[in-house]
This record gives C-alpha cells, sequence and structure tokens, in this order.
C-alpha cells in the first residue's frame, strides 16, 4: 500500500478554511476559530517568548500550555441534541483528526487570565508553522 501524499502547507491552510468553516469556540462568548501561519524561521518547538511575540502580546505574559485533546474536549461536550450542536461537534472532530494527520508537534498555548487568546500550532510537514486562533472568555 502506498504511503498517503503529503500536503503542501498551502493545502493544509486550505483544508483548515474549510474546516474551520461556522466553527465557534464556545465560551462565556462564542468566538470563531481563526486560520493563522507564520515564518518558518524557526525551527524548533516555539519558546513562550516566541509565542507572545507571533500573537503580539506582552513580553513575560503568562502562557500556559495545553494538550490539543484538551481544547477539542470542549467542542466534543454536546448538551443537546439539536442538530447545530451535533454538527458542530463532528466538524471538530473531523478538524481534530485532519491536524492530526497533517501537522507535527501540536500543542495549545493560552494567554490572559479572563480573557484568553488561545493558539493551537503546530508544523507541516513541509516545515512550516500553522494554526489554529481564537478568544476564550473565563470569568
Amino acid at each position: 500500500m502506498a504511503a498517503p501524499a503529503t500536503l503542501t502547507t498551502e493545502e493544509v491552510l486550505s483544508q483548515l478554511q474549510i474546516l474551520t468553516q461556522g466553527l465557534y469556540y464556545q465560551s462565556e462568548a462564542d468566538y470563531p476559530l481563526e486560520v493563522v501561519s507564520f515564518d518558518a524561521t524557526i525551527t524548533n518547538e516555539l519558546t513562550q517568548e516566541e509565542i507572545l511575540t507571533l500573537t503580539g502580546k506582552t513580553p513575560g505574559e503568562p502562557v500556559e500550555v495545553m494538550e490539543t485533546s484538551t481544547f477539542f474536549r470542549h467542542f466534543n461536550q454536546v448538551n443537546s441534541t439539536t442538530n447545530q450542536e451535533v454538527s458542530s461537534a463532528t466538524n471538530a472532530q473531523a478538524l481534530q483528526f485532519f491536524l492530526e494527520q497533517n501537522v507535527q508537534n501540536m500543542k495549545v498555548y493560552r494567554m490572559g487570565k479572563r480573557t484568553i487568546s488561545a493558539l493551537l500550532v503546530g508544523k507541516t510537514a513541509t516545515g512550516n508553522w500553522i494554526g489554529l486562533q481564537t478568544t476564550i472568555i473565563e470569568t
């Protein structure tokens, strides 16, 4: 059996645009998932200072790292059986599967206290840093 073809960064970004369409991270306010990409000059794992610089945050601001499964667990908790919630959970599962297949070393970085900037980021097979960004409100 032949190995699956490796997608280019542009193909991964294009597919992410499709998969995130209509998906919102639900907290005390709903925010969309925004597809992001960063300069490929960073070759190893991202440091907290690089994360803050890439996201335009204040240097020295605390950064919390969480696993991607924890980030996606929020989407998979369906509180009712409305078609929209079930559809969102299904779409989020498809998004998570696509990311796991096409993006390496994924991590989620959270910055802020009540208004939290969340950045899910990893590397494509071609070495580019890409991911998703959203806002989470916690009071």
